[in-house]
């Protein structure tokens, strides 16, 4: 598979600004106290619940495809507008009926529709020409990856040549079988990013069109169970006003 850079020059494992000390793990801890103090201790859900249709939500959902899209229709905006894009594409494709992502929007549906009727169907979102531009451009990338990747473990299951393809070298030879089972359902799945490192899925998802370092970032916490510091405009401001970053960094390297 041809590799692609993402653009967001991410150094996995090492900090942008190695000289700067804070945050040390006893700020953290500081500051976890006193969010715990007022808003009472969060600990993370044991299963991930079913997907909702009545909120978009940040990636909350077990299908890593649907998190992203999910996620991506909730950034920049209202939860209000996110919900009533999620309401539309429903309306207008349906639902899954089966599989990981069963109960929420068939993906399938929408990746075969034309561009107009995406555009028109989460219009009540806002940013309609741009969410639905990159709806279809992450669908129509994921189905020719998976296409390719499909090919490429066939290929090593025929030969014993192994696949030289993302993610596969984490893999059993029983999870590649699973994987190549899975795209005879769909070819509209991102479930081997779960074997991943989480460097690497970062990497997989920043390279999708209008995904950035914080969408994907949601989705690790969220769909993904990992820990991940999602950074929107309010984390951002709170870091450089705690000094756990340079004044002048930007949100991606905070």
């Amino acid at each position: 598979l041809k590799k692609r850079k993402h653009p967001y020059g991410l150094t996995p494992g090492s900090s942008p600004y190695p000289d700067h000390l804070m945050p040390t793990p006893e700020a953290c801890e500081e500051v976890n106290r006193l969010l715990s103090e007022l808003h009472g201790e969060v600990t993370p859900p044991k299963e991930i619940p079913a997907p909702s249709m009545d909120v978009a939500g940040c990636g909350e959902v077990p299908d890593l495809l649907d998190a992203i899209l999910r996620t991506l229709l909730s950034a920049s905006t209202t939860a209000t507008n996110a919900n009533k894009a999620l309401k539309g594409l429903e309306e207008k494709f349906g639902l899954r009926t089966s599989g990981t992502g069963k109960g929420s929007i068939s993906w399938e549906a929408v990746h075969q529709a034309d561009i107009a009727a995406v555009v028109e169907s989460i219009k009540k979102g806002g940013l309609a020409k741009i969410r639905g531009g990159n709806i279809k451009k992450i669908l129509a990338t994921i189905y020719d990856q998976n296409c390719a990747r499909r090919d490429a473990l066939q290929r090593e299951r025929e030969t014993g040549l192994k696949a030289d393809i993302l993610g596969a070298k984490h893999e059993t030879q029983k999870q590649k079988d699973t994987e190549l089972a899975k795209f005879e359902e769909t070819l509209l799945t991102m479930d081997h990013v779960f074997e991943m490192s989480t460097d690497e899925a970062m990497e997989e998802m920043t390279k999708l069109p209008g995904i950035g370092v914080k969408t994907a970032s949601c989705v690790i916490l969220f769909c993904m169970k990992r820990p991940s510091f999602a950074v929107d405009t309010h984390v951002w401001r709170h870091c450089k006003w705690l000094g756990w970053v340079p004044n002048n960094a930007s949100r991606d390297k905070t």
